[in-house]
């Protein structure tokens, strides 16, 4: 491998940083009202089954994390709504 190639970022490192890049967008849209609590909890749903054992593990637990709120968030507007 030339010393140029060693620099590039592997696949893993940079679909772990667009996975990030597209989760902050989504969260702020989300924040903003600009999407529904169900809106967010499919694209994280989505971006969670195409991404899962090829990003960074840190990054799929944050997934994983988000989704179980949205969940318990979903859960609860059932009952009320």
């Amino acid at each position: 491998m030339s010393p140029a190639a060693a620099e590039w970022p592997t696949h893993v490192e940079e679909l772990s940083r667009k996975l990030n890049e597209q989760l902050e967008r989504y969260t702020k849209a989300h924040t903003d009202g600009r999407i529904s609590d169900r809106e967010f909890y499919l694209l994280v749903n989505l971006m969670w089954d195409l991404t899962s054992g090829l990003v960074f593990e840190s990054d799929s637990r944050t997934l994983e994390m988000v989704h179980a709120a949205l969940r318990v968030t979903l859960k609860g507007q059932k009952k009320h709504g």
